[in-house]
C-alpha cells in the first residue's frame, strides 16, 4: 500500500479513503487500494467532464476505477488481447453511456506487429519479456495520434503498456499533446523487457516536452520476493489546460 498519512488530516480526503475501501471491498481484484484513492485525490478537483484515454486497459482495471470515481467520465480504452475481450464487454454493459473499447494496440506506427503474449496476460507487450515465458501473435496496431477526438473537455491519458510507453509518447504530435490535463504512466525501475524504457527516461522526456503544474506517484510495485525494491511507479503528471 503506498499512502502518504498526511493527506487524511483533510475531511474530504478521509471520505476519498473510505470510498476507497468500499470499492475495494466490493470489486477485490479488480482494483488497486492505493491507485484509487491517489488519483482521486486528484480527480476530486475536475468537478466537469472528463475524457479518459486508456491504452493498454487488459481487464479494465482502470477503466473501471475512473467510472467508479468520476461520475463524469467518458473512458475509451484500447486492448490487443482478444481473450481478454469478455471482461470490456462486461464494463461495456454496465456503462453503455460511458465507456467504450476497441481489440487494438496503439504503438507509434499503424501496422501489424509481432506482440508478446504472457501466460497471466498481464505482462505482454510488443517488447520482449526478459523473466516469463511468452508466446508471439500478431495484432493490429494504430498510431497513437489517431485516436484523440475532438473534445473541449480535460483529457486523461493512461498509458501502460509493459515497456512500450515511452515509444508512444514520442510518436504522439506536439499539438495533440497540448490537449492532455493529465498524464498517466507505469514506468520501471527495474528492467523487465527488451529494450525498455525507465523512470527518468519518462520525466526527462515529459519534462522537455512541456512543463507540469504537479507530478504525483499514484501506486508502486515491489521486486518479489523479498518486496524490498520498487519495480514499477505509477506516474501522474497534470498540465496547466
Amino acid at each position: 500500500m503506498f499512502i502518504n498519512i498526511s493527506h487524511l488530516t483533510k475531511p474530504r480526503n478521509i471520505y476519498l479513503f473510505l470510498k476507497a475501501i468500499a470499492f475495494k471491498l466490493i470489486h477485490k481484484d479488480y482494483i488497486s487500494f492505493s491507485f484509487f484513492f491517489n488519483l482521486s485525490r486528484h480527480l476530486d478537483a475536475e468537478p466537469g467532464r472528463l475524457t479518459v484515454v486508456d491504452i493498454g486497459a487488459n481487464k479494465g482495471q482502470f477503466a473501471l476505477s475512473v467510472l467508479l470515481m468520476h461520475r463524469l467520465a467518458s473512458v475509451c480504452s484500447y486492448e490487443p488481447q482478444m481473450n481478454l475481450e469478455k471482461y470490456l464487454a462486461n464494463i461495456a454493459k454496465r456503462y453503455p453511456l460511458r465507456f467504450n473499447y476497441k481489440l487494438k494496440a496503439v504503438s507509434d506506427s499503424t501496422c501489424t506487429k509481432d506482440f508478446y503474449i504472457t501466460p497471466n496476460n498481464e505482462q505482454s507487450s510488443f517488447q520482449r519479456p526478459l523473466f516469463t515465458d511468452a508466446k508471439i501473435e500478431e495484432v493490429s496496431s494504430i498510431n497513437a495520434n489517431s485516436i484523440f477526438v475532438e473534445t473541449s473537455y480535460p483529457i486523461l491519458l493512461k498509458i501502460d503498456t509493459q515497456g512500450h510507453d515511452l515509444r508512444i509518447l514520442r510518436s504522439i504530435d506536439r499539438i495533440v499533446f497540448h490537449k492532455v490535463k493529465y498524464l498517466l504512466v507505469e514506468a520501471a525501475i527495474y528492467g523487465s523487457y527488451e529494450y525498455q524504457d525507465y523512470v527518468e527516461d519518462i520525466i526527462s522526456f515529459v519534462r522537455s516536452i512541456r512543463q507540469f503544474k504537479r507530478f504525483d506517484i499514484l501506486d508502486q510495485l515491489y521486486l518479489k520476493p523479498d518486496q524490498l525494491s520498487i519495480s514499477e511507479q505509477d506516474l501522474l503528471f497534470t498540465f496547466e489546460k
